[in-house]
């Protein structure tokens, strides 16, 4: 990355505490403001180039950390607006920025240097470093430590010097509170610093938060011919395992011959699409339809198949959301970072649904499964998996179920008369409720956790599940 970026280069005093921490001080209160504690909320997403920079460098970069920062910023109390606009100085919010230089390397999106604070680092990771190197490379692993970082040289800084925002980011870049002096490397002086950041937070104060409305929404995707353009809002990047891979990781017994492995019964052959994206990036829903899952754990999934597994390890996040469109098709997006959506709720054609994180490293799983039937895994006992690129072709169009779903087994009198109160107090109600968990269900789709034993009583499995009268119909 190096000076092509036009950061601004550290003093060999930056950010060494001139004073010992005082981490039982209170904070210091300022007035809401530009930049001040009310910008923690509802951080702005600007759209288009920053108009500060003047380089044709565009928002996006920047937009894409949000969650992480808005996360970081409360957690030490510093105005997410700042933070963010520290993110646009120090790096262009390139994740993998680094600089070295005889002061010591800086690393990641607000280029804390480790030879200062490698200490601090590693209380914030839950771990020591060996060396500075390790816990930069730390920091550009994982994007969340990094902004948590700067957030807590910030935090030092403001409490062992009781002084404003203003002087403590002088501090930051400097070392001083007056924004004295200029950077010893590419010469940028304290006062263009200063009124780059400040022109950054007007810009991020005056704008509304991403997918907010107003008279500025965000841009919604329009629906392309590619799914995974639709689901991605832009190019897809090269396809990192493909359906049916042996990457030879043992996650995925569950994907076995019965289910459409055509591997047979080898726990390592791959389910889906790993798509690497980076840390942020929307999703959106390729087609109509219901969401099943709005998190792992959140919801019951498609036919009451569960919201297990996918969870966002790196960053700890919502992890699987999951839509079952209306071609019958259930879409799975793996360790997501976050839901835009709930449970239930109805989406449309590129509506934003999630937020990308991973696992062992930065990606978007996309998984497919369909109700098994005679063409469609026959030996399944609920769903069968096939390849995305396969189940997902044509949404582009008209919708129209192509794929089978759970079978019909009750009347519609049944259900009316069994839903208004699903609780388990004759033994028909009950039965009805067991053989859904056994993959006969009614043509009800979205299911619920239901956290009242007292109500349902639990199942074997410790799952508490009612249905709930919501159908995507043909051509929803």
């Amino acid at each position: 990355m190096g000076s092509s970026l036009g950061r601004p280069r550290r003093p060999d005093d930056e950010r060494k505490p001139d004073k010992p921490p005082k981490p039982d001080k209170p904070p210091v209160t300022t007035p809401a403001g530009p930049g001040g504690p009310a910008a923690t909320v509802g951080l702005g997403a600007p759209q288009g180039k920053i108009r500060a920079l003047g380089d044709g460098t565009r928002w996006s970069a920047a937009n894409q950390w949000d969650d992480l920062t808005t996360k970081a910023a409360s957690e030490f109390e510093v105005p997410a607006s700042r933070v963010k606009a520290h993110i646009v100085v120090e790096s262009r919010g390139v994740e993998t920025a680094v600089q070295r230089n005889p002061q010591g390397a800086s690393f990641g999106l607000m280029q804390v240097v480790p030879r200062w604070w490698r200490s601090e680092i590693g209380k914030l990771a839950g771990r020591s470093y060996a060396t500075d190197e390790d816990a930069g490379q730390a920091m550009l692993a994982d994007p969340l430590l990094a902004i948590r970082a700067g957030c807590r040289v910030l935090q030092v800084f403001r409490a062992a010097n009781g002084e404003t925002w203003d002087q403590t980011s002088s501090r930051f870049f400097l070392g001083n509170p007056n924004w004295q002096g200029g950077d010893t490397v590419n010469g940028t002086s304290g006062q263009d610093y200063k009124r780059l950041l400040d022109a950054l937070m007007a810009e991020i104060d005056a704008a509304p938060p991403a997918g907010a409305t107003g008279t500025t929404p965000a841009p919604k995707p329009v629906p392309a011919a590619d799914p995974l353009v639709t689901i991605l809002g832009g190019p897809v990047p090269a396809i990192e395992y493909g359906f049916g891979d042996d990457v030879g990781l043992p996650y995925y017994a569950y994907f076995d011959a019965a289910h459409g492995n055509p591997r047979g019964n080898v726990g390592t052959t791959h389910p889906g699409l790993d798509i690497p994206i980076p840390v942020g990036t929307v999703l959106h829903s390729p087609g109509p339809g219901v969401v099943t899952c709005a998190g792992t754990g959140v919801g019951a999934g498609s036919w009451g198949t569960s919201c297990a597994a996918f969870a966002d390890t790196l960053n700890g996040g919502a992890g699987r959301v999951e839509i079952l469109l209306g071609t019958g098709v259930s879409l799975i997006l793996g360790h997501c970072l976050s839901s835009l959506v709930k449970v239930g709720q109805r989406v449309t054609t590129g509506q934003p649904v999630a937020k990308s994180s991973g696992m062992n490293g930065p990606h978007v799983h996309l998984e497919c499964r369909v109700w098994h039937d005679a063409d469609h895994c026959p030996r399944s006992p609920d769903y069968c998996l096939i390849d995305p690129r396969k189940a997902l072709a044509g949404l582009g169009g008209p919708v129209q179920r192509r794929f089978p779903t759970a079978p019909d087994w009750l009347s519609d009198a049944q259900i009316e008369k069994s839903l208004p109160d699903a609780r388990p107090e004759g033994a028909r109600t009950l039965a009805w409720i067991e053989r859904c968990k056994r993959g006969k269900c009614p043509r009800f789709v979205a299911w619920w956790h239901v956290n009242t034993p007292e109500e349902l009583g639990e199942f074997s499995d410790g799952s508490l599940l009612r249905v709930d009268a919501t159908w995507v119909g043909e051509g929803d």
